[in-house]
């Protein structure tokens, strides 16, 4: 029973504590709010919205900064631009030399081929005449075709 009545004493002065912290932290907060609410602001200009005064060389400064800056950007941009243009006409001039190769080895590889067949009829057509001669000179009765 003495125990009960101290673990329940412990329990309360542990309750008191935390209920006296968080009244402190409410009445802190309170008081910072009524403060932020009701103080003087130390820059009134930031509190009111006012048009500032233009200070025409740091405008014109600035500018010439962004300007500058822009040019800058476009200039790469445009570098860009044309390395990128140059490579795709580089391999497209390469694609286009392979092609106009491969015509021309294919063009070639055919008149080969075409003449190689003419010389083939034609030593054909010389031995075919040979023979028919052959044939008339030992009496012409048998033709060769």
């Amino acid at each position: 029973m003495e125990r009960k009545v101290r673990e329940q004493a412990k329990q309360d002065e542990l309750n008191k504590s935390l209920k006296k912290q968080v009244d402190e932290k409410r009445a802190t907060l309170k008081q910072q709010r009524h403060d932020d609410l009701f103080s003087v602001n130390p820059s009134p200009e930031r509190a009111y919205p006012m048009e500032q005064r233009l200070n025409l060389a740091l405008e014109e400064k600035l500018k010439r900064t962004l300007k500058s800056a822009l040019d800058e950007q476009v200039t790469a941009k445009e570098t860009e631009v044309a390395a990128a243009r140059e490579s795709e006409r580089t391999r497209e001039q390469f694609l286009l030399d392979c092609l106009q190769k491969e015509v021309n080895e294919e063009r070639t590889a055919k008149l080969k081929q075409k003449d190689v067949i003419r010389q083939a009829l034609s030593s054909d057509w010389e031995k075919q005449k040979a023979l028919n001669e052959q044939s008339k000179a030992a009496g012409g009765l048998t033709k060769i075709f």
